[in-house]
């Protein structure tokens, strides 16, 4: 069975795809903390292979790709995977078993990011940013003599 899933809470649209033997998946994140990719995954009821999809634009530095390794979690439990590559691609396939609800692909080395989220750093730098510009712009109205 076929999937494309667009990653919710990142700055750009990047959409996964794959595919999963039984089962859906529901949605997946990006964990900037653990820097990983997470699948919500139902009706898991037997053993799911599951393989995908990672394009290089998932990173901030695409031209790293090559360098990346992943570790694949099961709800938390480490998961044997394969990993190929495919052009710009990695393809990662592993198995998880019945009753899995999360998969977590971790990109390692940390020192490798993937692509920022949309977070509470970006909604304070707006707002930092739209107060400076009011005060700014009272402080120009209160300069300009009457005449």
């Amino acid at each position: 069975r076929q999937f494309n899933v667009k990653i919710s809470g990142i700055q750009q649209d990047i959409t996964l795809s794959g595919t999963i033997s039984n089962g859906n998946v529901s949605s997946i994140t990006v964990d900037q903390d653990f820097n990983s990719i997470v699948f919500n995954l139902s009706n898991v009821t037997a053993n799911s292979k599951i393989s995908v999809t990672i394009p290089s634009s998932i990173l901030e530095e695409p031209n790293r790709f090559n360098e990346v390794e992943f570790i694949v979690l099961a709800d938390a439990e480490e998961v044997d995977a394969e990993v190929s590559t495919q052009g710009n691609n990695k393809i990662v396939t592993f198995t998880v078993p019945a009753g899995t609800e999360e998969v977590e692909i971790v990109v390692i080395p940390e020192n490798i990011r993937i692509v920022p989220e949309f977070g509470v750093i970006a909604a304070l730098i707006l707002a930092l940013s739209i107060g400076t510009l009011i005060a700014l712009s009272r402080k120009q109205i209160l300069n300009i003599p009457l005449r």
